[in-house]
């Protein structure tokens, strides 16, 4: 759908204009001041209202009570008239039905951005990936605060993996051998007093031999006393060889009891009494070693994980972008903003950004088929060739306002009303 005829009168800058366009490319052209912006400001004052009149306070021009565009397009006519501080809108079809909701009825004909792609071309580059992800239906917001997340929790664990590390190299390396837990040392005391008191029981019965061997000598003195007195002492003797005997197997016993004794050797264990700080200093080290080795390791496994997560939604953005419908071939956007050729759009020729911009305006707006471009005269013979090309390739209409006062160039505005040539 394109305009066949525009009628403005009154509206900002103009008295009365009658335009009947080109098909694909009309130029406006004029001096400074003369309505040039009018004309195309009133086209989309026509069909978008208010939204096309933000910053404007007086669409009337002054000295005028009313202001009439009327905008006739292929199906429909759009006529729009100003009067005091109120505005009243008809659209008409060609056979002279009128829509009940006609606001509504435009506004689905209407694209997202504004007509004039060279202000795309000069938005920064956060609101030009913003209005290249709506018309793509692409919205990384979502991923992209997720690995970001991700990306902080995984920057806050390797700062403590790196901290961990920093406390793992001040503790002294420990023998492979070394004991899990530490020693006690009232229990290689209780050890040690246990020894000693197990050697003074061993003392005890080496005296009780002692003694025991020097009784038996004595009674076998007394054996020989008594065997001078045989006679008289006959019946003493018996008794006391008869104890003597007994003795004597007794004896046999506890001699060979005490032989079989075996001292205990606490040499080892006052040893390690005195070293049981130092080893236990060690067991300690070792431990923390152990503890902080394990908390380094999970420190990675948690890391290597957020980075695999990371790593997905990077592959998912990818794949997004490799299956989105981009309205021309190069165009895409990364963190930073959009890409033309993977070339930042900023740093892409004029013309590359010109088609870019030219390329957006049109996916934006495929129903109502027209275009404007303020400032034209900022482009040279090659962009305007360029946007004249690409119009009559995708069948686009295209009202650029450019100022020249030779008459030669398009339709040419003075003093609010077209000039005859």
């Amino acid at each position: 759908m394109k305009i066949i005829k525009l009628v403005s009168e009154n509206f900002k800058g103009l008295k009365a204009v009658e335009i009947e366009p080109d098909n694909n490319f009309q130029i406006i052209s004029g001096k400074n001041a003369q309505g040039k912006t009018s004309v195309l400001d009133s086209i989309w004052a026509a069909i978008s209202g208010k939204a096309a009149l933000k910053g404007t306070d007086k669409p009337i021009r002054d000295g005028a009570d009313q202001a009439i565009v009327r905008v006739d397009l292929d199906d429909i006519v759009v006529t729009r008239k100003w009067k005091g501080d109120k505005t009243t809108l008809e659209v008409t079809a060609k056979d002279g039905a009128k829509y009940n909701s006609p606001q509504t009825m435009l506004d689905n004909l209407v694209g997202r951005l504004s007509f004039d792609p060279l202000s795309f071309s000069n938005l920064d580059a956060k609101k030009q990936k913003e209005a290249l992800q709506e018309l793509v239906g692409v919205d990384f917001s979502k991923l992209d605060a997720e690995r970001k997340g991700l990306y902080e929790e995984r920057t806050f664990i390797n700062n403590d993996a790196k901290k961990l590390e920093g406390a793992l190299s001040e503790i002294p390396f420990t023998e492979k051998d070394t004991p899990a837990e530490e020693l006690s040392a009232s229990e290689v005391l209780s050890e040690i007093t246990f020894v000693h008191n197990k050697n003074r029981v061993n003392a005890a019965r080496r005296n009780e031999l002692e003694r025991f061997r020097t009784e038996a000598s004595r009674s076998h003195e007394e054996i020989k006393s008594i065997e001078s007195e045989i006679l008289l002492l006959q019946q003493k003797l018996d008794n006391r060889k008869k104890s003597y005997a007994e003795m004597c197997e007794t004896g046999k016993a506890l001699k060979a009891e005490v032989e079989a004794l075996v001292d205990g050797d606490t040499t080892e264990l006052e040893e390690k009494l005195q070293n049981i700080e130092a080893l236990n200093k060690s067991i300690r080290h070792h431990k923390n070693r152990l503890r902080i080795q394990d908390e380094i390791a999970e420190c990675k496994k948690s890391s290597e994980f957020l980075t695999k997560k990371m790593a997905d939604i990077d592959q998912l953005k990818i794949d997004t972008l490799q299956s989105a419908n981009f309205p021309i071939a190069g165009l895409s956007f990364d963190e930073d903003g959009i890409t033309f050729n993977g070339i930042p759009f900023k740093q892409c020729s004029v013309a590359e950004r010109l088609k870019v911009s030219m390329a957006m305006a049109m996916s934006l707006n495929p129903q109502l088929r027209v275009i404007r471009i303020l400032d034209g005269s900022l482009l040279d013979s090659d962009n305007l060739a360029l946007i004249q090309q690409m119009a009559q390739d995708q069948d686009y209409q295209v009202w650029i306002e450019i100022v020249d006062d030779s008459g030669k160039v398009g339709i040419q505005i003075e003093d609010g009303q077209v000039k005859e040539n």
